[in-house]
């Protein structure tokens, strides 16, 4: 038997498939000798992997011609899209000269732990407590009565409370003695928020008048593909969201830029909501490809908290 043998790199030995069910890891394959060495993956039950609902795996050039004592670098890329979600599958690549069969290497075979992710659930719009709101309008009531008594015959000048929360601004308004009216717009501000008094601050008014609070319901998330992913991360958590960046191999767009986003344009999104954004790689280039399948290196993923 010679001395041929599979290590991983920084990459790791277990990956996540990404949302589209693919991902890739990269491995190095070292031989003593100068050698044309092949690399193989294979399923739990010895063969390929890939057949039974399992992951499918493919080698990149999996036949080399090896310097002796040299790294060569393979690129290993896993199809999840027949498998079950949430599911992990073992695949075990071997190293072996061209001439050996590969059943003689197995000892030496690294193992690959692999995991299907399972399906996003769609985020649903979050409705403003209209009830909460309400609730402490009244438990302050007797003490908005009591000041409307005392200032009767006085003006009240409308108190700021621009950018508070619903609720306080509304107790806010109701110890001043006025009436709050609470109404909601969908807008860029965080979820919760009020976003326009009317009449504003300062204004006076009689005791009891009525003033209407406009609460930010959250932030409608528009469409970003083609932009350059730093500026819409930069954005997003400007409004207060969570954002994870995924990039990937991508021909359709220039490099940086967004591809997709999700949740989808359209969805509303709140304050801390995590939005994962895909942005555009360079595509890998590729010389007499094998007959084999090709997939591109996995993820690259950052995470940014506002």
């Amino acid at each position: 038997m010679k001395d041929v043998t599979v290590a991983a790199t920084a990459d790791g030995t277990s990956i996540v498939l990404g949302a589209a069910g693919t991902g890739a890891l990269r491995l190095t394959v070292t031989s003593a000798e100068t050698e044309r060495v092949v690399l193989a993956a294979f399923g739990p039950g010895g063969g390929p992997a890939g057949p039974g609902g399992s992951v499918r795996a493919t080698v990149d050039r999996p036949l080399r011609q090896l310097a002796a004592g040299l790294a060569e670098e393979y690129v290993v890329t896993f199809d999840g899209t027949g498998a079950a979600p949430g599911s992990t599958h073992t695949v075990r690549c071997v190293a072996y000269p061209s001439d050996d069969a590969a059943e003689e290497y197995a000892e030496r075979a690294l193992t690959v732990q692999v995991q299907v992710p399972r399906p996003a659930e769609p985020v649903r719009p979050r409705r403003v407590p209209w009830l909460l709101i309400a609730a402490g309008a009244a438990a302050l009531l007797a003490i908005g009565g009591t000041v409307i008594y005392l200032t009767r015959d006085q003006g009240v000048a409308v108190p700021d409370v621009l950018g508070r929360d619903g609720t306080e601004a509304a107790a806010v308004l109701s110890s001043a003695g006025l009436h709050p009216e609470p109404t909601s717009v969908l807008g860029d501000r965080p979820f919760g928020v009020v976003v326009r008094e009317d009449p504003g601050k300062g204004s006076t008014m009689n005791p009891g008048s009525t003033v209407t609070l406009t609460v930010s319901t959250g932030l409608l998330l528009t469409d970003p593909a083609g932009r350059p992913y730093p500026e819409v991360v930069e954005e997003l958590t400007r409004r207060g969201m969570t954002v994870r960046v995924l990039g990937r191999p991508d021909g359709s767009r220039a490099p940086g830029q967004v591809v997709l986003q999700e949740p989808r344009a359209g969805t509303t999104a709140q304050r801390r909501d995590v939005i994962t954004l895909v942005f555009a790689l360079p595509p890998l280039a590729t010389t007499n490809p094998p007959p084999f399948r090709t997939f591109f290196p996995p993820p690259r993923l950052l995470q940014v908290q506002p």
